[in-house]
């Protein structure tokens, strides 16, 4: 295996745990559900809450994130056909967000899922964080998809 055959797969997982993390900040603006930061007054600060929010999520939590996006999405860089890997990432980027909203202690979720409303799979702000990972999901496709045809 090449340095060019890690670099693009991992390139890909950044992209998408960076979408999931910042895509469900973004909603959590949207909604007015972060005690942390003010609720939204102007379309120009959206980008600065929605930073806030994601920077006031827990390491913990980012790193579960991530870890639990790499278990389950790796795999999917031998699924051929961009449709079949986005429907497969979507839902793999769902389930790593749900696999995390499930176990990860409310001691480290702070910002994230029982961290950020006081309640496991909060009915609020559930659709949040999986439309969040399934964002994350498409980007790590999409990513892993334009690496591959910019290495031939």
């Amino acid at each position: 295996m090449t340095l060019k055959q890690l670099v693009c797969p991992f390139t890909a997982l950044v992209v998408g745990w960076a979408v999931a993390i910042y895509a469900t900040s973004t909603l959590v603006v949207l909604a007015g559900l972060s005690p942390h930061v003010p609720p939204l007054d102007h379309w120009s600060s959206l980008p600065g809450r929605a930073f806030a929010v994601a920077d006031w999520i827990s390491p913990a939590a980012k790193l579960s994130i991530g870890a639990t996006f790499a278990l389950l999405l790796w795999p999917l860089r031998a699924v051929q056909g961009l449709p079949f890997r986005l429907a497969g990432a979507s839902i793999a980027g769902l389930a790593a967000t749900l696999a995390v909203l499930l176990v990860l202690p409310g001691d480290w979720s702070r910002g994230f899922g029982v961290g950020l409303t006081g309640v496991r799979l909060d009915p609020v702000a559930l659709p949040l964080h999986l439309v969040g990972g399934a964002l994350g999901g498409i980007a790590f496709a999409l990513q892993s998809a334009s690496c591959a045809r910019a290495a031939g």
